[in-house]
């Protein structure tokens, strides 16, 4: 039988991707994902030193990183800059190339002028944590401020949760095509088996 720790992970994890990819497993073509970042500058900040101190968040503590920096990279993320565009909310990841069977295999990360002075710095990282977040295909919102990816306004939190870590470690583990709403959760009856029509 799965544990109730499992289960917990199972339900963040399909919360966090069912609005996209309905709780349906894909994955990047390798890992880490490369990012490509030029010159990006807004006023004092410059942004992508906040990316690279955000890549720095999700990679810390990992045995093999999540990202990467990679300027010649073809598919990946690439941070967008719009120095004339103040944005609402401030800063959003957006699939912009899928491969033949459909999969995502590049996010835009894209930001406005909405961050300027270096007081502003600290929420502009926290911001793109929280979008390199959905670049790990977390693509939903959590209720928990508690987490890098609540979305009941800009992140509170500096760092992604231990849940958060576990929800995309899980979802890069599964196998690619799962539907994860056929597997139990922990809305579901604690008699659930795991896997589907074992026994306990």
């Amino acid at each position: 039988m799965a544990s109730a720790y499992y289960l917990d992970i199972m339900s963040f994890l399909t919360e966090l991707t069912e609005p996209y990819f309905n709780s349906t497993v894909c994955h990047w073509p390798a890992y880490p994902v490369p990012i490509r970042v030029g010159m990006a500058v807004n006023g004092e900040i410059d942004l992508a030193e906040c990316l690279a101190e955000a890549v720095d968040r999700w990679n810390f503590g990992e045995t093999s990183p999540w990202f990467i920096f990679d300027p010649a990279a073809d598919w990946g993320i690439r941070l967008i800059h719009f120095p004339d565009l103040e944005m609402h909310p401030p800063a959003r990841a957006q699939i912009t190339r899928l491969d033949d069977q459909g999969r995502p295999l590049r996010i835009h990360i894209i930001l406005g002028n909405n961050y300027v002075t270096q007081q502003q710095r600290p929420y502009a990282v926290r911001a793109l944590v929280h979008e390199l977040g959905h670049a790990l295909f977390l693509w939903g919102h959590s209720q928990n401020p508690a987490h890098i990816l609540w979305g009941g306004g800009p992140p509170l939190v500096d760092f992604p949760s231990l849940e958060e870590r576990k929800a995309a470690h899980l979802w890069r583990d599964l196998p690619e095509g799962l539907n994860l709403t056929l597997l139990p959760t922990a809305s579901e009856s604690s008699t659930a088996s795991w896997p589907p029509g074992a026994h306990p």
